[in-house]
């Protein structure tokens, strides 16, 4: 999936979970788009980065974005 498809498809989840009037119809959709953020984050940084850095090194920095970015 390309990263625009893939930003678009975390929006829309975002918004799925804005309309609906479950607790789970609200949370579900939210955390889909919150893990596919982390997910294009980890993956962004791995391949912009000009020297190779450990996986595990990456996530704490994707995590906050991701968790930013979502709230944002």
């Amino acid at each position: 999936m390309p990263p625009a498809a893939a930003i678009l498809v975390a929006t829309a989840l975002a918004q799925l979970g804005t309309t609906s009037q479950s607790v789970a119809g609200r949370l579900l959709p939210c955390a889909g788009s919150l893990a596919l953020n982390l997910l294009l984050l980890v993956v962004m940084l791995q391949v912009l980065t000009g020297m190779p850095v450990p996986w595990r090194r990456l996530l704490p920095g994707a995590a906050a974005g991701a968790l930013g970015w979502s709230v944002l």
